[in-house]
C-alpha cells in the first residue's frame, strides 16, 4: 500500500513537471521549431513530456549542445539514451520499441547517434557501422516508420530495418519520450532540442 501511495505521488510529480517545464527553444533554423528538453539531474524522464497515440511514423530533426554534455563517471557513460520513437507497449516505453539513440563521447567530445529495437524485452543496441558521429549545435534528421529507422547527417546516412520479430500494432502504437539511460541516472542537468514534424 505504501510502495502504490509513493508511486502514485511520484507520476504526480512527474506529470507536474512537464507542464511546467513545456517551453521552446530559439529556432537553429528559421523553418523549423525547435523544443527543449529538460532532463533534471537524478530524474531519467526528458521533459516536456507529450503523449502521442496511434503512430505510423515520427519525422523529425534534433541536435546537442555544450548543455548536452555529461559525465557518468563510470562505464554507463556508454549507455544508450533515447531520444524518441514508437512503442508497441504503452504501459511501459521501451518494451517493443523502436527508438533513436544518443550518447556523449567524452574522449572526442562528440555525439553518437543510432537506430535502437527493443524486441520482447531484448534490446538490439546499434552496431559500429549502424551510428553517425555529431557535433554540438549541428541538427541530424530521422525517420522512424513501421519498416525501420533512418538517421541522416552531414550528407550520411544510416538505416536499420524493423527486426522481422517486432511486430507493430496501430491500436497500441504510442510516442516514446525523451529519457536517459541505461541503467544509469543522468548525473547533471541535461538539455537538448528537438523538432518533430
Amino acid at each position: 500500500m505504501i510502495k502504490s501511495y509513493i508511486l502514485f505521488r511520484f507520476l504526480l510529480f512527474v506529470l507536474f513537471l512537464s507542464f511546467i517545464l513545456n517551453t521552446d527553444a530559439s529556432d537553429i533554423n528559421e523553418n523549423e521549431k525547435y523544443t527543449e528538453i529538460f532532463i533534471p539531474k537524478g530524474i531519467p524522464f526528458g521533459f516536456p513530456l507529450e503523449y502521442k497515440f496511434f503512430l505510423t511514423n515520427i519525422t523529425g530533426s534534433a541536435y546537442f549542445t555544450q548543455k548536452t554534455k555529461y559525465n557518468c563517471n563510470s562505464s554507463h557513460q556508454y549507455d544508450w539514451n533515447k531520444l524518441t520513437g514508437i512503442s508497441f507497449t504503452p504501459w511501459l516505453h521501451n518494451i517493443d520499441a523502436m527508438m533513436v539513440a544518443w550518447r556523449y563521447l567524452i574522449k572526442t567530445n562528440t555525439f553518437e547517434i543510432g537506430p535502437y529495437y527493443n524486441v520482447n524485452l531484448t534490446n538490439i543496441m546499434p552496431q559500429a557501422n549502424e551510428t553517425l558521429i555529431v557535433k554540438e549545435n549541428e541538427p541530424f534528421k530521422f525517420l522512424i516508420d513501421y519498416d525501420g529507422i533512418s538517421i541522416y547527417y552531414n550528407g550520411k546516412s544510416v538505416y536499420k530495418p524493423k527486426p522481422v520479430s517486432l511486430i507493430p500494432d496501430y491500436y497500441l502504437s504510442v510516442r516514446v519520450d525523451t529519457w536517459f539511460g541505461g541503467s544509469s541516472l543522468p548525473p547533471s542537468d541535461i538539455y537538448l532540442y528537438l523538432c518533430l514534424v
